[in-house]
């Protein structure tokens, strides 16, 4: 393995009289005075060699930052912080100060530079302070002696404890509870299918199929327990790092504490869906009603851009601030004591659940567990038709764009009416918005697909976009570099992802597994949303969204009865 720790951390608090603490400072002046420095005496002895000289660092460029480098007002009570840059292989990177950590390392390609690792430094800093400027430094030096450097900053303000509060809560009786999924496809399916008269005519008794043969424990619960859903507000970040009480989401629970268990659920929604709103529209708000009704304590967080912010742009796909925002639920919930007695063991165990973009924002999740809340326990990951490679989603948009997709697995399907829109609408404006990137939306969009410039520029490796490709590919999950990673005894991925998907390509799940499933307890369930009934659809229809809809719920029914 490739020589490595972590990150060099310089912080300096300044206190309300604006006078800066220059620790390197007294450092410096006690090292002189212990060498004798200042004084007229001498022992005569011949001087040391002097050292040889070090060579000048030369600067990394930050790719991106969480907190974002410059934000102000951070919250030092949301301790985790995260950035990254490029480097080589052969990096050495040392670390000191106040925070710990280590750095998540990813392969990189089709850059127009030879570095060909990601580093992304995964830190928990639990003494920032409050009304501190802080700078965390990462210095790396490669087999050759080259010396780079790489530097962010940002302030804390005043310490905001983390707070939740209930806005709104809805009841729902057993009996209730045991229709809603039976409801929801009755009344709601069709608006989220979409399908024109035609295809449902001829779709129709394949989806019928493959409901009662794979939806039956939806269908058919047998929740047991009354349930009380509420929408919160909670302590938080925004997508720059800094504090924001804005936040929703979802907590549903049972509403009597005869069926305690010792987990809980934590459900990352799919595109398009406000868990926090209560509605039976919601299959995130009846699913969780469904574990709630099973003794569980289920949080579903809305993505920032939902609930409560949505006027603001959505953290779509956007890995470490869904994580971050998710994981400051939890802590919320925990740190409150109001829902202690849905649970017996002082630290309770959790299971991540996640579809489609909530699926990418489960393995987000899990991944920001498992470097920066090892105290959290993670039994169980259920995440399917999730983009787990980003970058090689987004790139064969650009190839079908470009009218160079020759049969790859992640541009065969892709369609201009979907899954081009996917990347101009949806993806491209929260990385442009939020991480920095030196071009503008225009740069890349016309109108409702890709600029012929841009996809061309994309596809030669030109040097204007390595900023877009590195953080696209600090966002996938299959060029995680495995021994960078902590292990995570006890924790099984499982993934489920249709053959027949032609929205989110199937190599994404069968990839992740390659790449992490010789550390890591991965399961790929193969046989799932494989039947003939998918087949029959993918034969009848290039509508590109079906299958992925219909393979969301036969996972979420598969995990429901493995749950139960």
């Amino acid at each position: 393995m490739n020589r490595y720790s972590i990150v060099c951390l310089q912080a300096r608090a300044v206190n309300r009289r604006g006078r800066v603490v220059a620790v390197g400072l007294i450092v410096a002046l006690l090292g002189l005075a212990a060498c004798g420095g200042g004084g007229s005496g001498s022992s005569g002895a011949p001087a040391p060699p002097a050292p040889p000289p070090v060579s000048p660092s030369e600067p990394l460029a930050l790719l991106d930052a969480l907190p974002r480098s410059g934000a102000a007002a951070v919250n030092p009570v949301l301790e985790e912080v995260v950035f990254s840059h490029l480097g080589y292989a052969d990096f050495t990177l040392q670390q000191s100060g106040g925070c710990a950590g280590d750095a998540a390392l990813r392969s990189v390609r089709d850059l127009s530079v030879d570095y060909d690792r990601l580093f992304e430094h995964r830190l928990v800093c639990d003494a920032l302070g409050e009304n501190a400027a802080v700078t965390l430094t990462a210095l790396a030096e490669r087999d050759n002696g080259d010396r780079f450097e790489v530097e962010t900053t940002f302030s804390t303000g005043a310490a905001a404890p983390r707070a939740l509060a209930v806005q709104d809560s809805l009841e729902t009786p057993a009996d209730a509870v045991r229709d809603l999924f039976q409801q929801y496809v009755d009344v709601y399916l069709d608006d989220e299918l979409n399908l024109p008269g035609a295809v449902r005519f001829v779709l129709e008794p394949l989806i019928t199929e493959i409901a009662e043969l794979a939806w039956a424990n939806l269908l058919d619960p047998d929740a047991g327990l009354p349930v009380r859903s509420e929408r919160v507000t909670y302590t938080s970040r925004a997508p720059g790092g800094q504090a924001d009480a804005t936040l929703t989401g979802l907590i549903a629970y049972p509403q009597t504490a005869d069926r305690v268990r010792d987990e809980i659920i934590v459900l990352m929604h799919s595109t398009g869906v406000t868990p926090s709103d209560l509605q039976p529209s919601n299959a995130w708000w009846v699913l969780a009603n469904l574990f709630a009704s099973q003794g569980y304590l289920v949080l579903a967080p809305d993505n920032w851009g939902k609930g409560g912010t949505g006027a603001e742009e959505e953290t779509y796909l956007l890995g470490n601030r869904t994580a971050a925002n998710a994981l400051d639920l939890v802590r919320a919930v925990l740190d409150s004591g109001a829902y202690d007695g849905l649970f017996a063991a002082q630290q309770p165990t959790l299971h991540i659940v996640g579809y489609s973009q909530g699926g990418h924002s489960a393995v987000a999740l899990w991944l920001t567990l498992l470097t920066q809340a090892p105290d959290l326990n993670v039994s169980r990951v259920f995440a399917g038709g999730a983009p787990l490679d980003l970058y090689a989603t987004v790139r064969g948009a650009v190839q079908h764009v470009a009218g160079q997709c020759a049969g790859d697995a992640y541009c065969r399907y892709v369609d201009d009416e979907t899954s081009v829109p996917f990347v101009t609408e949806r993806i491209l404006p929260p990385y442009i918005a939020y991480t920095g990137l030196s071009f503008t939306l225009a740069d890349a969009v016309d109108g409702d697909t890709l600029q012929a410039g841009f996809a061309e520029d994309f596809l030669a490796n030109a040097a204007p976009l390595d900023g877009l490709k590195s953080v696209l590919q600090q966002s996938s999950y299959t060029n995680l570099l495995p021994d960078s990673l902590p292990a995570a005894a006890g924790t099984a991925i499982d993934l489920y992802h249709s053959p027949f998907d032609r929205l989110v390509a199937s190599a994404n799940s069968d990839d992740f597994a390659s790449a992490l499933g010789g550390r890591f307890d991965i399961r790929r369930n193969p046989l799932a949303c494989a039947g003939l009934s998918y087949e029959a659809i993918f034969a009848a229809t290039d509508i590109v969204g079906i299958s992925h809809a219909l393979c969301g719920f036969e996972m979420l029914d598969t995990v429901y009865d493995s749950l139960r």
